[in-house]
């Protein structure tokens, strides 16, 4: 018998191959064990020097608008997401709205 194997992440809980008592269990384990090697090994600060930044010339303007344009796309993306959670229908699950999956997608996974 061949099973059909998603390569992606979005679905529901109960499709995870994992029964849910184990994935909670993981999920607990692997974070308590994340925090105590940080606090064990991480003793001193270690990002507080800014690195040295180097200006190109004539890059000034176009980063500028760069930022501001990808910053003008978040929000919007944001706002969106917004709109579709608030005012969108779950009748049809996470195919219909788009916010379950943007969340999902753009916040969890990245």
């Amino acid at each position: 018998m061949v099973e059909l194997l998603l390569a992606h992440g979005v679905g529901s809980r109960g499709t995870l191959p994992l029964p849910w008592w184990q994935f909670a269990w993981a999920a607990i384990v692997a974070l308590g064990l994340s925090f105590v090697g940080l606090g064990s090994f991480w003793r001193t600060p270690r990002l507080t020097a800014e690195a040295p930044r180097k200006t190109i010339s004539g890059t000034a303007v176009p980063l500028a608008m760069a930022e501001w344009i990808l910053r003008f796309i978040g929000l919007a993306v944001y706002a969106l997401t917004m709109a579709a959670g608030l005012f969108g229908t779950d009748i049809g699950g996470e195919s219909i709205n788009l916010a379950p999956v943007t969340i999902y997608v753009m916040v969890w996974v990245a």
